[in-house]
């Protein structure tokens, strides 16, 4: 869940889950929300307090630069719609900006004369892929370790017990660290002693 302040005394107020892969899935999102609402403090308090401006929405979302054609001649797609938003953590706005700014620079060098349109699709989708492929094949693997209850349970109790764990979270969500420092089998080592 997550709750994200906004202008004008404002909150984006919501709830959202992995999709699931052998394990039970989640049937009603607007349920999910309502328990997520419920269970954390501030999320009660808005809701509770607070005065909803807009509808209740949900919408499957595309992660670790999967499930959609990332260019076409003549379009180049960035943000969400790209599949950018990391499996870990749901985080997308940053790689979102970061992916319009990349098109943005790519369609400037073909306005400039320099890739000419039937390469300019091609062009991007390359340098995107090559920028962020290995990230995201990282962050999902981390979101398909801590699918498994007891290895999240593991993590959690090693990062209130111990440094190790905690500082590899940390550079995780940071974007400063390798997922894969943590998730691997010798990370699941070093998470136990340190």
């Amino acid at each position: 869940g997550w709750v994200f302040p906004g202008p004008d005394a404002t909150f984006n107020v919501g709830a959202g889950c992995f999709a699931s892969r052998g394990g039970e899935a989640v049937q009603n999102v607007r349920r999910l929300f309502e328990a997520f609402a419920e269970s954390f403090p501030l999320a009660r308090r808005l809701v509770a307090e607070g005065e909803q401006v807009g509808e209740l929405k949900g919408a499957p979302l595309r992660t670790a630069l999967c499930g959609a054609e990332v260019s076409r001649p003549g379009l180049l797609v960035a943000g969400e719609a790209a599949g950018t938003t990391y499996s870990f953590s749901g985080e997308g706005i940053g790689k979102a900006l970061e992916t319009g700014m990349l098109a943005a620079e790519m369609a400037a060098v073909h306005l400039g004369g320099a890739v000419p349109a039937p390469e300019l699709a091609r062009s991007y989708e390359a340098a995107l892929r090559g920028r962020y492929a290995q990230r995201f094949a990282a962050y999902e693997k981390a979101q398909r370790w801590l699918a498994h209850p007891a290895i999240c349970n593991l993590m959690a109790a090693r990062a209130r017990a111990g440094r190790y764990v905690r500082e590899q979270m940390q550079a995780m969500l940071a974007e400063t660290g390798d997922p894969g420092a943590l998730f691997s089998a010798r990370g699941l080592v070093r998470a136990l002693v340190g």
